[in-house]
């Protein structure tokens, strides 16, 4: 007997699939038990990775740490796999890339989109950021997500739409006045929002906004498709392209990585190449409340009509997302960055200030 350990993020996106790939797999290969555990929302896109890679056999992680799995030999490459995957949505494979070999393999999918309630916003979902501002201003219903990496995806969205996305340049992490342009748009909307909004987390606000009526609309979350179909909250949400435009959005999604620690190798590669499989993808992972990757699911009639076109709406956007850096020392540096961003909207440090020090840290956080 084999028994795999698995883990993931905690949300039925991340882990209702992989529960019911788990039982598919067993049952077709008795002798393998694969089991899953799950962690926090900040576990998952800022918990460091060595730990996790060290006590499990597949291990469901997000993109920037990459970088961090390759130079420190954490994760076993995954070239053999690549051809399994299939066409993806966006850069989800290439994000999982780094000097020519793949760590982890696309099994989710997802950018940063609005969201909202088309049975009580009484007009058309803003397309621009002064609509979201007025939106916000009348109604006090506009929700976001001011925690300290919140903040830093926003930004990223906003300085990639401005056509100076973060990490493409060598004297500055984003070029100044692309930086300051976006700080100034989330200082007005962090005004607009409120200090309530320091709390919130991109998977709140959607179960909020589905369950409650707590806010009518979100201009930047990550797109989750739960939260579109009938049945999995009271009210099915909407969402829309992001009103930064199509080109900029920050890509999310998650990889399955297999650590170099782990003790069977060879059921770890098969669960995974089955698991990245078209068939599976499209036959048992989409319609266990997952959001594959595979781009034929972003493009099938009947995911999104069980979705009200969550994958149709959003495919454009992901086509022309934002790819955060890769390297070793990003994801360090972006917990940094995104304290100095955060501090600036609560009046703790002056917008130059910080933008020198994210600056300082970021060069430092690159290879020599």
């Amino acid at each position: 007997m084999i028994t795999l350990r698995g883990i993931t993020w905690a949300h039925s996106r991340g882990v209702t699939p992989l529960l019911a790939a788990a039982q598919a797999w067993h049952d077709l290969h008795p002798e393998v038990t694969i089991t899953w555990d799950q962690r926090s929302f900040w576990g998952f896109g800022e918990g460091p990775l060595d730990e996790v890679s060290r006590d499990y056999d597949l291990v469901v992680f997000d993109h920037p740490h990459t970088g961090e799995a390759a130079h420190r030999g954490l994760l076993l490459p995954l070239d053999e796999l690549a051809s399994a995957t299939g066409s993806c949505a966006g850069p989800s494979r290439e994000s999982y890339e780094c000097g020519g070999a793949l760590y982890g393999l696309p099994i989710d999918a997802a950018c940063q989109a609005a969201a909202y309630r088309a049975d009580l916003l009484e007009e058309d979902p803003p397309t621009t950021w002064a609509g979201v501002l007025s939106l916000a201003r009348r109604t006090g219903q506009v929700r976001c997500s001011f925690s300290p990496m919140g903040t830093l995806g926003m930004f990223h969205s906003l300085t990639a739409s401005l056509g100076a996305p973060a990490g493409r340049h060598t004297d500055h992490y984003v070029v100044p006045g692309a930086a300051r342009d976006a700080l100034d748009r989330l200082a007005q909307l962090f005004a607009a929002c409120g200090p309530e909004s320091l709390q919130h987390s991109p998977p709140r606000i959607l179960a909020a906004l589905a369950t409650t009526g707590d806010g009518l609309y979100a201009p930047l979350v990550y797109g989750y498709a739960n939260y579109c179909r009938q049945g999995f909250a009271p009210h099915p949400l909407r969402f829309a392209p992001p009103p930064i435009g199509l080109a900029g959005a920050v890509l999310g999604g998650a990889g399955l990585g297999i650590p170099v620690f782990t003790r069977h190798r060879q059921a770890a590669f098969d669960f995974a190449a089955w698991l990245i499989s078209p068939a599976c993808q499209l036959g048992l992972y989409f319609p266990a409340q997952g959001q594959p990757a595979l781009r034929a699911v972003w493009e099938d009639a009947q995911a999104n009509a069980l979705t009200g076109d969550f994958f149709r709406t959003l495919l454009p956007v992901m086509d022309l997302a934002y790819v955060r850096p890769t390297h070793a020392g990003f994801p360090a540096f972006q917990s940094r960055a995104a304290r100095l961003l955060h501090a600036v909207l609560l009046g703790q440090l002056d917008p130059s200030s910080a933008l020198d020090s994210i600056d300082q840290e970021y060069r430092h956080s690159c290879p020599a």
